[in-house]
């Protein structure tokens, strides 16, 4: 561009891209500080600043909205430049994001939505984000999405007495998760899985059911024997001392079994 005076160096290809230090300083208290500890490093050579974090598809777009205040969201960039709008402190482009993310929740990104609204503190897209999952969370447990959730945004969905599921099928929905996590991280199922255990409620399940999860567990090594003997232990004595009491209420989608009601 005419008149520019610095080469941001973006992406892990470091594609290069020209840009003017007074416009970025103005739009952005984070970049300002960014290009002036640049400056201060620079010894007098040509002013580069490298980006190497933020993705050479997306970014040119968050500069775009920096130059002219108007960007076309789309679901291929909207997350990444929700990323860009908080990290470097441009709130209307935040806001924007945000609304868009709003009008737009669907099976598909829901869960993309959720996992950006807990990594940045989003209360209001968090909140709308798990309400839409409640309500269609049996197609929401068979995309990508769910299966890419953080332990700790997974937690705060299995927190929800709304989810439309049953209980069982939740605990099949939490095991794939754990099983495709740990294939991910090459970490041992039951590490990846207990950050997520405690919102599941195995009481829940009837007896068969849960001699059919014990037997799983014993292959799969998710769900650990503790939490499988505390269910039995209920179902011997019907009583349910000691257990939290999350753990005794049905969800909206629980089938209704027979012991049900000894968790009142």
């Amino acid at each position: 561009p005419s008149l520019s005076d610095i080469t941001l160096v973006i992406g892990s290809e470091r594609q290069e891209v020209r840009a003017h230090r007074c416009v970025l300083a103005a739009r952005s208290d984070a970049l300002a500080a960014m290009l002036s500890h640049s400056a201060a490093a620079s010894d007098g050579t040509a002013l580069c600043l490298a980006l190497p974090d933020v993705c050479s598809a997306t970014f040119p777009a968050f500069l775009e909205f920096v130059y002219t205040n108007r960007v076309a969201l789309r679901a291929a960039n909207v997350l990444d430049l929700l990323t860009y709008a908080i990290e470097f402190g441009v709130e209307d482009l935040r806001q924007l994001c945000v609304r868009h993310l709003l009008s737009e929740l669907n099976s598909g990104m829901a869960c993309e939505a959720l996992q950006a609204s807990v990594v940045y503190g989003q209360k209001e897209l968090r909140d709308s984000s798990v309400h839409f999952i409640e309500k269609h969370v049996r197609d929401v447990v068979r995309t990508p999405g769910f299966w890419e959730l953080s332990d700790h945004a997974l937690s705060v969905l299995l927190q929800s007495d709304e989810l439309d599921i049953d209980e069982a099928d939740l605990i099949t929905a939490v095991t794939q998760w754990a099983n495709v996590n740990s294939a991910v991280l090459g970490e041992p199922v039951s590490k990846v899985a207990q950050g997520v255990l405690g919102g599941l409620r195995l009481l829940l399940l009837s007896p068969e059911e849960l001699a059919s999860l014990e037997q799983q567990s014993m292959r799969e090594q998710v769900i650990p024997v503790e939490m499988v003997a505390a269910a039995w232990r209920f179902h011997a004595l019907r009583r349910a001392e000691g257990i939290p009491r999350h753990c005794l209420r049905c969800r909206k989608g629980t089938r209704p079994r027979d012991h049900h009601v000894y968790l009142k």
